[in-house]
């Protein structure tokens, strides 16, 4: 996925079979092997993809920067379903992978397609109907991160 373009489809739809998805209960995973957070029991998808989270998440925002519209709605797709911003082995990344893909996830605003849109505020908003949860979840998952990235870029 990393540096051909024309396997990130095939290698994103095999992923989305793979990889454990989310419930619609607030990020628990109805799996067996699981690890407790403070409210919610979580899978560590680290344990499913290897030891290096660095090398999947710059996979990741390669594929957030792909020309295909496809490509990009499934990996958009991918991060709602198996990283959200609250996920534990997205906080066990680095700071710079984590605002490397939080960079590439910002950029898709720039494309101006309402479905990369609707999406990537999914993941930074969280899947709550809620305005006050999703504030909530904006603060304590995404805004940081989304700040000191676009302080960074700006810079």
């Amino acid at each position: 996925m990393l540096t051909t373009p024309s396997a990130r489809a095939p290698a994103l739809q095999y992923l989305s079979r793979r990889l454990p998805k989310l419930s619609d209960d607030e990020g628990a995973y109805p799996i067996s092997h699981l690890k407790y957070d403070t409210h919610f029991w979580f899978l560590d998808i680290s344990s499913i993809v290897g030891s290096d989270l660095g090398l999947m998440i710059r996979a990741f925002a390669s594929a957030l920067e792909d020309d295909n519209l496809l490509v990009r709605r499934a990996i958009l797709d991918l991060l709602l379903q198996s990283l959200r911003l609250d996920s534990p082995a997205l906080k066990k990344a680095q700071l710079e992978d984590r605002s490397l893909l939080m960079r590439a996830a910002a950029g898709v605003v720039l494309r101006r397609d309402l479905s990369l849109n609707r999406r990537l505020y999914t993941w930074l908003l969280g899947s709550d109907e809620s305005s006050e949860a999703q504030i909530t979840y904006l603060k304590t998952h995404s805004l940081e991160l989304l700040t000191s990235t676009l302080r960074v870029s700006h810079q």
